[in-house]
């Protein structure tokens, strides 16, 4: 697996970042600097396994004034509420399925705005910090296409899962790096964040994270998307 950042700014998705040093001080640091680079304010990043290491460096002092944010795609899914009712608990089996479906709600709107401002059929004029503008890149586009969606009942109540990394290894697909960088680039429901203060302490607390660098001022059967 490589690692990889992507940088959100509101709607607009810059090109992806991707390396392969296994170190996870160095990827830490590395992820640090292009933070910097690009005037990021709160980084998102996998804690789970590797990213653990990773967690670690990051929130030492070269972090400070950066808020970071941990993502567990296994917990359960958050209690937000869906437009029919249920909360994303009830509709999702974990954070991992609530983040891919929110990259493809905010696809499946940028479509229909799109066919909007062309005057064609079934457009909608989406507000666009609920879009996505996404770069030129062919490995991210294909990857978001990868993995597969499954609704599976569990205590009576039929739950959207996203195919594992598990699961598309064993079909012969590598992990979409790429992808789930985006995803978590879009996840906007943080369960713990850490504040690196100016003495290179970190400060835990539980938010709602949003998009605060926009430039718009806010933020059954598998089958394919």
């Amino acid at each position: 697996d490589r690692s990889v950042l992507v940088v959100r700014q509101g709607p607009l998705v810059q090109m992806p970042i991707a390396w392969g040093d296994p170190d996870t001080g160095g990827t830490a640091l590395r992820a640090i600097e292009h933070c910097r680079t690009a005037g990021v304010r709160r980084l998102i990043y996998d804690s789970v396994g590797v990213g653990e290491g990773v967690g670690s460096t990051l929130r030492g002092e070269r972090s400070r004034g950066l808020e970071l944010v941990e993502f567990v795609a296994g917990e359960a899914a958050s209690n937000v509420i869906q437009a029919d009712g249920r909360s994303a608990k009830e509709w999702f089996r974990n954070i991992r399925a609530e983040a891919w479906w929110m990259v493809r709600e905010r696809c499946r709107r940028s479509y229909e705005r799109v066919l909007f401002e062309r005057g064609l059929p079934n457009g909608e004029e989406h507000p666009l910090d609920e879009c996505l503008m996404l770069p030129n890149s062919l490995e991210l586009r294909h990857e978001l296409n990868l993995p597969r969606y499954f609704r599976r009942s569990t205590g009576g109540t039929s739950k959207i899962i996203i195919e594992s990394k598990d699961d598309l290894r064993g079909r012969g697909i590598k992990s979409p790096d790429h992808a789930d960088a985006l995803v978590m680039a879009c996840y906007e429901l943080a369960t713990e964040s850490w504040l690196v203060n100016e003495t290179g302490t970190a400060y835990g607390s539980t938010l709602a994270a949003l998009e605060e660098a926009s430039p718009w001022g806010r933020e059954e059967a598998p089958r394919p998307w």
